[in-house]
């Protein structure tokens, strides 16, 4: 069984949900950190809740095709630090890289 908790708490984190307007690229960086710990919490929270359903025969083919397909997706989304194939053309994190200044290519 899930302690939903983790999930609540990460929804309840971000903070620039209240107000989308930022007035620097720093302060924008810094509420798109937010939202990518946050959708990190959210994708583990999901990975778990599919895992269980495949383990306990509830939906085995479905979870088994949602790890592969959208949950991997969505994840390779945030940044190059997962265990799947392939990557992004631009990640979440690159973008946060190129708001603070710290992309590869200036």
């Amino acid at each position: 069984m899930y302690d939903a908790s983790e999930f609540t708490e990460a929804m309840e984190s971000i903070d620039c949900l209240d107000t989308p307007e930022c007035e620097t690229k720093a302060e924008l960086a810094d509420r798109l950190e937010e939202v990518k710990v946050a959708f990190m919490g959210i994708l583990d929270h999901t990975k778990r809740m599919l895992e269980a359903a495949r383990l306990s025969g509830v939906a085995e083919a479905e979870a088994r095709r949602a790890e592969s397909y959208w949950l991997a997706h969505l994840r390779i989304a945030l940044d190059n630090e997962h265990q799947f194939l392939g990557g992004s053309m631009c990640t979440l994190q690159e973008t946060l890289d190129e708001l603070r200044g710290e992309d590869d290519e200036s």
